[in-house]
This record gives structure tokens, sequence and C-alpha cells, in this order.
């Protein structure tokens, strides 16, 4: 019984957390935090905050980025957006996700 659940399991589909990127030497699969681990450090960047302000969701249809502000400090959600989407332009994960910015209201 364990030996066809396993089977089914393999066989079945079901929820996947990869992504394929394209490379012209051979196939590669990427989990999803992987890509949000890349994509959470181009929004960081263009956030200008730190590691801790950013959380980054991604799944097979939707990228949600999650930033929180420095008190005081205003950001640019238009650039964010960029960033993020550059980056997840030079990744081409296959299915293309979209992206979300969130920006909390305060720091």
């Amino acid at each position: 019984m364990v030996g066809l659940m396993f089977f089914l399991n393999a066989v079945l589909p079901g929820r996947k957390s990869r992504h394929l990127l394209e490379d012209p030497r051979a196939g590669v699969v990427v989990d999803d935090e992987v890509i949000a681990s890349a994509l959470a450090r181009a929004a960081r960047t263009a956030a200008n905050v730190t590691q801790e302000q950013v959380m980054v969701v991604v799944s097979q249809r939707l990228v949600v980025v999650n930033v929180r502000p420095t008190s005081g400090v205003p950001l640019h959600e238009e650039r964010i957006l960029a960033a993020v989407e550059d980056e997840l332009q030079r990744m081409a994960p296959s299915p293309m996700p979209s992206v979300r910015v969130n920006v909390a209201a305060s720091g």
C-alpha cells in the first residue's frame, strides 16, 4: 500500500514548487525559494533596505514582493517593480509569473 502511494505521488500531477530555466547547454530546474532569494536581493538593492525588510513569495503564476520601508524614508514602488521584473526577465523562468509589489504604509 505504501509503495502504491509513493508511485501515485510520483506519477500524478500535483503542486510543483519549481520553474524551468532556459539554458542552451542543459535544462535547469530551479526551486521557487532560489528564485525568491534572487528577486529579494534585487528588490532590496532597488529599495535600499536591509534583508529583513523584504519578503518575496514565488508561486507558479505570481511573485509577491512585500517591502517594509525604513521609518521616514519613502520608497518608490515603480523602481522596485522594475528591478524585480528585470531580474525575472534575465532568469526567464517557465512558466513566467507576474509580479506584484506591496509597500507597507509605515516602517
